[in-house]
């Protein structure tokens, strides 16, 4: 995890926390994933630190904060000790290249058992919504601020028509329940 990257963590913790270990579900990971990249500081820590408290409490959720941040700080001591040495080396820049798609692969695996998993559960309308997002931001140029006010304009219409459907329905049913 520490060398591929800050979106990989989201793979490594699906396949430990999720499937190995049980400690959280596939929704979880995804409320997880959404917090920790909303609130200030690391994504990485926040989503530890939450997993850690759930499973652990306050302890836990210390506990995985301190193991997160450990392994990252000692490599980036060793690092800027010897960064003169490692900046032009053809080595290392080969490696840094093949880390990246590395994690590519990493995110596009866990973004298809993900999605896998929504489509079986939300059905495909989400992918629907998220490709006209998608369409919206690059060709027409939206920004995603204004598609996020769009999204949520359109959750409190689709809230209010349920909402307003149902009030109908059970207007109905008690009409034809009255003699």
């Amino acid at each position: 995890m520490l060398l591929v990257g800050t979106n990989s963590y989201i793979g490594i913790a699906r396949k430990k926390f999720v499937e190995a270990l049980g400690w959280i579900t596939d929704e979880d990971l995804l409320n997880y994933t959404v917090i920790a990249e909303s609130v200030p500081g690391g994504n990485v820590c926040n989503f530890f630190t939450m997993v850690g408290y759930r499973v652990a409490g306050v302890l836990g959720s210390a506990l995985m904060y301190v193991g997160v941040i450990t392994a990252p700080v000692v490599f980036m001591t060793f690092v800027t000790m010897f960064y003169p040495y490692f900046i032009d080396n053809r080595l290392v820049q080969t490696f840094m290249y093949g880390m990246t798609a590395a994690t590519c692969s990493i995110i596009v695996n866990v973004l298809l058992d993900i999605g896998r998993s929504t489509a079986q559960q939300q059905g495909w309308k989400v992918f629907g919504i998220t490709g006209a997002a998608f369409a919206l931001n690059f060709f027409l140029g939206i920004k995603t601020a204004w598609l996020i006010l769009l999204g949520v304009a359109a959750s409190v219409v689709v809230s209010v028509y349920i909402f307003l459907k149902r009030v109908r329905d059970q207007h109905a049913r008690r009409k034809e329940e009255t003699p």
